[in-house]
């Protein structure tokens, strides 16, 4: 789907958890688990919309659970008799929620969301960085996965975790242990925004390896079931140009439902944010929430038409070959070469020679793409930018990169299986080298 505006609003509830018995036909979803369902922004836009009242009731009584339990955690000993108390409450209020969230599910209506899926999410790690270690896990529960990836990536997805818990253990240290040591709070915030940046970058590596070693049809089943935090792609634009086979007439099209859909979204966006500032100082504060609302669903209903036109835009294959971007991944990891892929990676002597035969086998790829390069090159020499002719010659040039980009990203997920050791494969996503930091 085409990123064009920013979520109206985000649905649902808090990192709390509850205790649910399984349901008769699929188990249930806690209050905690929604942020692990795979809902894109406009799906959850659209479930606003048309239930507004059961979204409501769900994020009222969410937000009293979450504010329970955050009672019960601060005091002093959470099991004297108040804090008995307040988990009694909490625990009623658990049980108001699940059949309210019973229909939320219901209403969601989403293929993706089966028993099998909600029975992993129940068994998603508790603590830290929750949501992207239970997205690392998801590539592990889809069908279809060759043997030799499922096994590298079974290998690898342990050390991330591990990675990924031992950064954000550093970050509650510093939170905790700064003001001990007399650090400046701006000190301490640029050193945790280092961290972020650490955690940041293991994440696009493990979505990168995905992305050279997955086959496409199970990369299109890893983005129908990641939690919405997964849901967007980076660089969303370049990536639909860099489709295959993308025509122009395609690129120009794309273009036009894109700028469509800004010119009719911008005075509904600049009404949320003029009201969102001054509703407080509005007589009528419901009025101006209301407005709001019904701004946000002329939004939601162009974010559905721009979908749905993409969809009708490009062949169904394409199609899939969108879906199946990974997160985190931008465009210029995509176009990078293993001499880049491999920057800093120690090879023995025997990983050298195989690295070099593994290169000749595309000596007579490279020919002929030099060869389609020059070629669209020549075509676009000479043009002037109002060039009725530019836009055809500038995506001929594009198809024969997208074309390039597929071969290298082949090639890249034969080095990660082929060439490297599993331990080498998993350094290279959590301890990259000192240059890729």
């Amino acid at each position: 789907m085409i990123r064009l505006v920013a979520g109206v609003c985000v649905l649902l509830l808090g990192a709390v958890s509850t205790h649910a018995d399984e349901a008769p036909r699929t188990p249930a979803i806690t209050a905690g688990n929604w942020e692990l369902l795979p809902l894109n922004d406009l799906e959850r836009q659209e479930l606003h919309r048309d239930h507004a009242a059961l979204v409501r009731q769900v994020t009222l009584l969410g937000g009293r659970l979450k504010k329970l339990r955050g009672h019960r955690a601060a005091r002093e000993n959470p099991n004297d008799d108040a804090g008995r108390r307040i988990g009694e409450q909490a625990d009623a209020l658990a049980a108001r929620l699940r059949p309210l969230l019973a229909q939320v599910l219901e209403a969601l209506d989403d293929d993706a969301i089966d028993a099998r899926l909600l029975a992993h999410i129940r068994a998603a790690p508790p603590g830290p960085a929750r949501v992207a270690r239970y997205a690392a896990t998801v590539p592990l529960h889809v069908d279809g996965m060759p043997d030799a990836v499922r096994a590298l990536l079974a290998h690898v997805v342990p050390r991330l975790d591990g990675a990924l818990l031992a950064l954000e253990a550093r970050k509650a240290s510093l939170r905790t242990r700064a003001p001990q040591a007399g650090l400046a709070q701006d000190k301490v915030n640029a050193l945790i925004g280092g961290l972020d940046v650490r955690i940041r970058l293991l994440e696009r590596r493990y979505w990168r390896l995905i992305d050279y070693v997955v086959p496409e049809a199970q990369r299109v089943a890893i983005h129908q079931r990641v939690p919405t935090a997964y849901q967007k792609r980076e660089d969303v634009l370049q990536h639909l140009y860099a489709l295959p086979g993308l025509s122009a007439s395609q690129g120009t099209r794309l273009r036009a439902v894109l700028e469509e859909v800004q010119a009719q979204a911008a005075p509904d966006t600049a009404l949320v944010k003029r009201l969102r500032v001054t509703q407080a100082e509005q007589a009528d504060r419901r009025a101006a929430q209301a407005q709001i609302a019904e701004a946000g669903h002329r939004i939601t209903a162009l974010h559905r038409w721009a979908s749905d036109q993409a969809k009708t835009i490009l062949t169904p294959a394409q199609w899939a070959s969108f879906e199946a971007i990974p997160p985190r991944v931008t465009i210029q990891d995509r176009k990078q070469t293993s001499v880049q892929l491999l920057q800093g990676v120690p090879l023995a002597p025997a990983q050298t020679s195989h690295l070099q035969a593994l290169r000749d086998e595309l000596r007579t790829y490279r020919k002929t793409y030099r060869e389609r390069r020059l070629g669209a090159a020549a075509r676009l020499r000479g043009m002037g930018p109002d060039s009725p002719q530019m836009a055809g010659a500038q995506m001929a040039m594009a198809a024969v990169e997208a074309d390039a980009n597929v071969v290298q990203r082949r090639f890249n997920g034969r080095v990660f299986l082929e060439l490297l050791t599993p331990d080498q494969v998993a350094a290279w996503i959590v301890a990259p080298p000192a240059d890729a930091r």
